[in-house]
Parts: structure tokens; C-alpha cells; sequence
């Protein structure tokens, strides 16, 4: 703003209202109680499941509000949401009832239930209940993630590891013998509204918004921290800078405790200045940088390089927004803003967007609910096994996202695709059980489910329990083998032999595959159990497979046919007991096969005697052979069919055991 003849004055246009820390507590028999934080003296309105208006309020003069839902309007469990006028909408929880009522005035409550903390540093869970009472805190899933002791007088204050939870997720506290109650993990913290004024005769201040009593670090160009300070009540804060500490046209980084920073310039008082510099898009739909300088003021962009990649002015108010294409710059590259006749500012180029954190829990009965990070006001799209969408949510001012997904839409062991808007996505499997129920047993023996080819087909996981799926095997004893799947990104991958022995370890990638290599020293045939670890350190269920047969021996494959063997003088085909190929061999190479596929049932000429499995220096078995036209040598047994006597079967399956010594000895003999 300029008076005429006089000196000219800034404003930012404000951002659109965001709500912050949103939570809901009560119950269906008192009613529900709505809180959190937004900008002063704004109106709130609650919308249900539906989007229909069922509760209004207003935001005080520090931002804070309480609104009152009545409990005919919603149920247990229903996501409501909480919308500031011309602002950004959030959704809550509506708080499940107490498994029972308390009718007994020892029971144990815990009242004042509050989570703080963010995703870097870890959580505290805080509340009051009787003295010295145990507390165990659960996840949204059921599955307990940290425990602790009330102090003396009642205080509660459990750690919270933030791999086990992610912001946006409701936590139930509950106390020995006591009654459970819900909190919310809060999103992590974020710089709104950002500027800095001042010169370097004077000095600076920094002004702008975060969360409600955050802790702010201001850091030079070189990254060293020159002034602290804190947000109040409402969540602004104003920092002074020194002019001894920065130059004019230096970038400074402003930083909420535990959040994301935003990036400024230090103006020199003359000359325009670009402040809240940001480069936004991705390398699919390409990007804009925006900011704000003086008013009408021409700005150009340059690359690393110095060329130029874009131009544009501000408008009446100083903010401008350039396009930039993707094919100009590259994620991560550093972009420069320069208004003319002013010092330059810079932004970065930002990487893809990515799903952090992913998470799916629920049953089929109630449903899902896909959790997790990304870029701020993304737009996620959650597809099915078959690539067809099925839900669609976006990210808020946080980059938090809480998508419901329809129990009808997908199948327990699904794996589903959740995907950033021009980003990169990850997979996740749907949890099994609808009844809700836990695999109690992780250390049971896995059942075979490969059938020996190398394959292996996981059955429907139990609800909250780390999952593996499509686990196959590749290689040969000389390059090794590759076991490969699909799970939970972050989840740990082990391989065990059939003594328990890990053969190796993997992770599963943020892409939800895995790659675990094996030693080629286990050899063919051999069983391996995968077993799965989430990332609190529950074991999964586990999924045996085998490795390939070698083709490459000489001594035959498994299959699922008959294997027919040639001696000097005819054939003999003889099935056996076994479900495998053996092999016998003379010392003259003649060789003589058995295949068996376990109906212990002979067709054909029966093996070979023992005589005709022993070492010989002929080219012809001791015992005789079939001839050529069919007829039986005299010292051979005849030829039986499934009619002839039991006798005669109980001779053919000593043939087939027989033949396995042979093989034991052919074996030993290669090795000598």
C-alpha cells in the first residue's frame, strides 16, 4: 500500500484457515464434545457422514474452539468433519463407547487423555488416573504399541515410538482393569503466513503461525541456528533477527520443533525482495513458483545454470505465479527468482510426491481405513487389484491423509495401490478376519503350499498381522537364488532353512516388493520359510517355499509325468512309491530309470532285480533284460498288471526301494 507522495507498505494476504489439532471426546450417553485451534473469531461448521450440517460454533479470539455434537446425531466410529469458513476441512473419529458401563466407582478412568509430540521425535501420551495403576496404549488396529505406570499421584506419561503410529490415527489408553479412552496422534507441525521485515541498519523480525506453543528456530544460509523463539496461545510468533547475523539477500530457514521449515529472503530496504519463495508440481504435470515482491514488479527465473526458464510480474498486491515446464529442471534442483532490480531468492525444485507411512487397518465387516503422508493438498487415489479406483481422499495442510475404503470394494490378502497425484505409489495388502481376530501362533511350523515348484501362495492373512504375498523362488546352486514377494513396505523379510537357520534378511521397499538372496549352497529341492516382522516387532505368518529342482545334473527333474530310462536291450517304465525320479546306474554308464508318483503301482516290466541294480562291468544288467520283441529273459520276474496278486505288487515296490540304494550308491561313487 502507497500513499501518494509517501512511502510504500506490505501485507500478506492471508492464508485460507486450517484447523489444528482437531479432537472429539464423550461418548453416545453424554454427548460429544468437539476441540481444536483455527484462526480467530472464525465460524466452525460440523458436518456428519453424509455431509450434512449438525453442529456450529465459533473460534475465540486466540483461535481456540469448543463445540457441542448431540449424540443422536452421529454413532461410534462415524468420521465427522470439521470445516473453517473459507478454509480446509478435517476429519475426526467419532470415539467408540466403553466396552461396558462403569457401574463400580473403583474402576480406573483416565481423564485429560492428550498425545503430543510430532512424527520425528516420537509421542507422549499424557492423562490422569489412580495412582501407580498400569496403562497400555493400543493402536487404531488393536494392537498394543507402548505400556506404563501411573506416578504416585495419578500422572500418566507414556512414550509413543512414531514407527508404530501415524498423525491423524486415533490411540485408546487403557487402565488395569479400567475403562479405555481415545486420543488423536497430532499432525506434525507447519509454517503459515511467513515474512520478515526490517533492514541492516535496524535488524529483522520473522513473523508467522504454527501449532499453539511450538518452539521455532530460525537457521542462516549455512544452516547454523541465530534466533529461537516460540508460537503462543494462537499460534503466531514474531522472532527478531540480528542484522550482524544474516546479509541482505540471504536465504533464512524458519523451523517448528519436530516440522517442516519454510524458506525466507532478508530484504536490504531498497531494493525488492521475493519472500514466501516455493516451487510446487511434479515432473509429470510440471510447476509453478510463487511468491511475493513489490507490486507490478517484473520476475525472472533461472536454472543452476543461469538460464532462463521463466518470467512473469506480480500483480497489485506483489504475488506472482510463474510456470515452469518439467522439462526444464530436475527434483531437487535449486531455482532462482529475481524481481527486477532486486535481490534474488531461491526454491527448490520438489521430488515426486510419495506415500510415507502407509497403512491400511479395519476388517470386512467395518471396513477400512488407508493412512498416511505425503505432500501437502495432494490428491490420493486408492485403486484395487485390478487397477480400478475405489476411493479418493487428499493430504492436509500436514501432508496427512485418512482415506475409508468400502469393505465391499476389496477382499482380505487384496493388495491395493495408494497413489499421489502425479507421484509415485506403494501397495498395501488388505487385513484379513473380519471377526477382528490376531494370530496368536507366529512361531507355528508353516504349512508347504508350493507343491515343489519354486511357488508359493499365501492363505488369507489374520487381521493386524504383518502379511506376505506372490513369494516365489529363482536361481541354481551355481549363481545362488533370489526369493522375492510382496508385503508391507518397512516390514523385514527373514529366511530360515528347515533347522531354523537364517540364510538371509531383506526389507520390504517403499514399492512393497522384496528381494532376499540365498546362498546357492542350499541346493535344489530345498525347503525355505519367509516370515514376515512389522515394524513393531510382530512376526507374521510365515510361507515355506523350495527352491528349483536342478535341471542341469544330468539326473533328471521332477515332473509331472513318468520318466522312462533305456538300458542296452528295451525300456522299462515302473512307477514307484516315492513321488520322484531315481536313478541307477552300472559302471559301464548304462542306466536305469525309476519314476515314481506315489500310487505304488507297477505298468509295464517291472525294475530290475537287485542283481540288476548292482555295479557290473557288462553293458547288461546281471539278471537279463527285456528283448527286443517283448519276451521275458528266464531268470526275470514276469510282467504283472494291477489284477495280479498282492504278492507280486509287494515285489514291485521292493524293486522301487531297492532302486533308491541303488541311487544312494551311484551318488556316493560320483562324489568319489
Amino acid at each position: 500500500a502507497t500513499p501518494d507522495g509517501g512511502d510504500p507498505a506490505t501485507a500478506t494476504v492471508p492464508s485460507d484457515p486450517t484447523i489444528d489439532n482437531p479432537k472429539i471426546t464423550g461418548d453416545s450417553d453424554k454427548g460429544y464434545q468437539v476441540t481444536g485451534h483455527s484462526a480467530p473469531n472464525t465460524p466452525i461448521t460440523i458436518k456428519d457422514k453424509n455431509g450434512t450440517p449438525i453442529a456450529w460454533g465459533e473460534t475465540d479470539g486466540s483461535g481456540t474452539f469448543v463445540i457441542t455434537v448431540s449424540p443422536d446425531d452421529v454413532d461410534p466410529d462415524d468420521t465427522i468433519t470439521i470445516t473453517p469458513e473459507g478454509g480446509d476441512p478435517v476429519t475426526v473419529t467419532v470415539p467408540k463407547d466403553p466396552a461396558a458401563t462403569d457401574t463400580n466407582d473403583e474402576t480406573p478412568e483416565i481423564t485429560g487423555p492428550e498425545v503430543t509430540g510430532n512424527s520425528t521425535d516420537g509421542y507422549h501420551f499424557t492423562g490422569t488416573t489412580d495412582p501407580n495403576t498400569p496403562v497400555t496404549i493400543t493402536g487404531n488396529n488393536g494392537d498394543p504399541i507402548a505400556t506404563g505406570t501411573s506416578d504416585d499421584k495419578g500422572n500418566i506419561d507414556i512414550t509413543i515410538d512414531p514407527g508404530t503410529v501415524n498423525p491423524g490415527e486415533t490411540v485408546t489408553a487403557t487402565p488395569e482393569n479400567g475403562d479405555p479412552v481415545d486420543a488423536t496422534i497430532p499432525s506434525d507441525p507447519t509454517i503459515t503466513d511467513a515474512g520478515i521485515t526490517g533492514d541492516p541498519e535496524d535488524g529483522y523480525t520473522v513473523t508467522g503461525k504454527s501449532v499453539p506453543n511450538t518452539p521455532i528456530t530460525i537457521y542462516d544460509k549455512n544452516g547454523d541456528p541465530i534466533a529461537f523463539g516460540s508460537t503462543n496461545g494462537d499460534g503466531t510468533f514474531i522472532i527478531p533477527v540480528k542484522a550482524d547475523d544474516v546479509d541482505p539477500g540471504d536465504p533464512i530457514t524458519v523451523t517448528p520443533e519436530g516440522g517442516d521449515s519454510t524458506t525466507l529472503t532478508v530484504p536490504d530496504g531498497d531494493k525488492a525482495v521475493i519472500q514466501d519463495s516455493k516451487i510446487t508440481g511434479n515432473s509429470t504435470d510440471g510447476y509453478d513458483f510463487t511468491g511475493n515482491t513489490d507490486p507490478n514488479t517484473p520476475v525472472t527465473l533461472t536454472d543452476p545454470d543461469g538460464n532462463v526458464i521463466g518470467t512473469g510480474t506480480s500483480d497489485g498486491n506483489g504475488d506472482f505465479t510463474i510456470p515452469i515446464q518439467a522439462k526444464d529442471v530436475t527434483p531437487g534442483e535449486t531455482v532462482t527468482a529475481t524481481p527486477d532490480g532486486g535481490d534474488p531468492a531461491t526454491a527448490t525444485v520438489p521430488s515426486d510426491p510419495t506415500i510415507d507411512k502407509g497403512k491400511i487397518t479395519g476388517n470386512e465387516d467395518k471396513g477400512y481405513q488407508v493412512t498416511g503422508q505425503s505432500v501437502p493438498n495432494t490428491p490420493i487415489v486408492i485403486k484395487d487389484k485390478n487397477g480400478t479406483p475405489i476411493a479418493w481422499g487428499e493430504t492436509d495442510g500436514s501432508g496427512t491423509f485418512v482415506i475409508p475404503v468400502d469393505a465391499t470394494k476389496v477382499d482380505p490378502g487384496d493388495p491395493i495401490t495408494v497413489t499421489p497425484e502425479g507421484g509415485n505409489g506403494i501397495t498395501l495388502t488388505v487385513p484379513g478376519d473380519g471377526n477382528g481376530n490376531t494370530n496368536t501362533n507366529t512361531n507355528s511350523t508353516p504349512t508347504d503350499t508350493t507343491g515343489g515348484n519354486g511357488t508359493a501362495t499365501s492363505t488369507t492373512p489374520t487381521d493386524n498381522t504383518p502379511t506376505i504375498s506372490d513369494v516365489s523362488v529363482t536361481g541354481d546352486p551355481t549363481d545362488g537364488y533370489d526369493v522375492t514377494g510382496n508385503g508391507t513396505p518397512g516390514d523385514t523379510v527373514t529366511i530360515t532353512d528347515g533347522e531354523g537357520n537364517t540364510l538371509g534378511t531383506g526389507t520390504v521397499g517403499d514399492n512393497g516388493t522384496f528381494t532376499v538372496d540365498v546362498s546357492g549352497d542350499v541346493g535344489p529341492n530345498a525347503q525355505l520359510t519367509v516370515t514376515p516382522t512389522g515394524t513393531n516387532g510382530q512376526n507374521g505368518t510365515a510361507i515355506t517355499v523350495s527352491t528349483p529342482a536342478d535341471t542341469t545334473s544330468g539326473l533328471g527333474t521332477s515332473n509331472a509325468g513318468d520318466t522312462t530310462g533305456t538300458d542296452g536291450s528295451g525300456s522299462s517304465s515302473t512307477t514307484g512309491a516315492n513321488g520322484s525320479n531315481r536313478l541307477a546306474e552300472a559302471s559301464s554308464g548304462d542306466t536305469t530309470a525309476l519314476t515314481g508318483n506315489g500310487k505304488g503301482t507297477n505298468t509295464g516290466t517291472e525294475a530290475e532285480t537287485s542283481a540288476d541294480l548292482a555295479d557290473t562291468n557288462s553293458d547288461t544288467a546281471a539278471s537279463g533284460n527285456t528283448n527286443d520283441n517283448g519276451n521275458t529273459d528266464a531268470n526275470k520276474l514276469p510282467q504283472t498288471s494291477e489284477e495280479q496278486s498282492d504278492g507280486l505288487a509287494s515285489l514291485g515296490l521292493l524293486g522301487a526301494v531297492l532302486s533308491l540304494f541303488g541311487l544312494a550308491g551311484a551318488r556316493k561313487r560320483r562324489k568319489e
